[in-house]
This record gives structure tokens, C-alpha cells and sequence, in this order.
């Protein structure tokens, strides 16, 4: 974890109450939800993201959140669908172009993650590099990689 225990607490606690000042507060959705998908409570995860849509289906931050779970529940093309959507909504999110390289990774498809790579790098998310340099290992093309 990234965070600290306590700091993971404060952040729960503090998100549940600004939601009980205002229960369509999206952002307070996505800590908790982000928070339940980092410490692996996938269907507290699921349903925080999907409260939190309800409320604003377009908030970038929340689905680009929600793809990420998504991805990690083994979703890997509703994952890539979630995160079209998202560069739909945003095309110059750094993350969403590194999640999109991220998501083309898993598939395997090395051909179609080398746009949102560039995009990504461009942007500012040094990540970008790491997916085209794992298909070129994975497919033997040692000077690119």
C-alpha cells in the first residue's frame, strides 16, 4: 500500500463523511471505491463505482477508476471499452492513455498500444515507454525493446 494505515483510514473516514454532507458527492464515490479496490474488496469496489456513476456517468477520474478495477477483475475488454469511453470524455488524460497501453498489454496487442504510448508519453506519464518495451521483449525485437 502507498498509503499508511492511518492515512488509509483518515482518507475512508473523511470520504464517508463528506458523502454524509452530501450523498452525490462523485469524488468521495471514488476515493472510497479506489480505496476498497486497492485493498482487494472487489464488491464494495464494484458498487461504489457504480453508485458514483450513477450519479455522474461522464467524471473522468471515477472511470478511469472503474476501469482500472475492471482490469484488475480480469474484465480486459470491458476494461478497454471503460477506458475508450474515457478518452472520449478526455483525450489528453495522461492516465487514461497509459491505462489504454496498459489494457492493449494484457490483450497483447503490441500494435494498437504504440499511439496511446506515444500520447502518454507526451503528456507527461513515463509509463507510456514501459508497454511497447515489453512487446518488443516479448516478441524478440531486441533493438527496439
Amino acid at each position: 500500500r502507498a498509503l499508511t494505515t492511518d492515512a488509509w483510514k483518515n482518507a475512508t473516514v473523511h470520504a464517508q463523511n463528506a458523502l454524509t454532507l452530501d450523498p452525490t458527492l462523485v469524488e468521495a464515490y471514488s476515493a472510497l471505491a479506489d480505496l476498497a479496490r486497492i485493498d482487494g474488496r472487489w464488491d464494495d469496489a464494484r458498487r461504489l463505482y457504480l453508485q458514483g456513476l450513477e450519479i455522474d456517468p461522464r467524471d473522468v477520474t471515477l472511470n478511469l477508476w472503474y476501469s482500472e478495477y475492471l482490469q484488475d477483475v480480469g474484465q480486459l475488454e470491458k476494461a478497454l471499452a471503460q477506458n475508450q469511453y474515457v478518452l472520449e470524455l478526455d483525450l489528453l488524460s495522461p492516465g487514461a492513455n497509459t491505462n489504454l497501453v496498459g489494457g492493449y498489454l494484457a490483450l497483447g496487442d503490441c500494435k494498437a498500444m504504440e499511439a496511446p504510448a506515444r500520447r502518454a508519453v507526451a503528456l507527461g506519464h513515463d509509463f507510456g515507454y514501459f508497454g511497447p518495451i515489453l512487446c518488443a521483449v516479448s516478441e524478440q525485437r531486441w533493438k527496439d525493446a
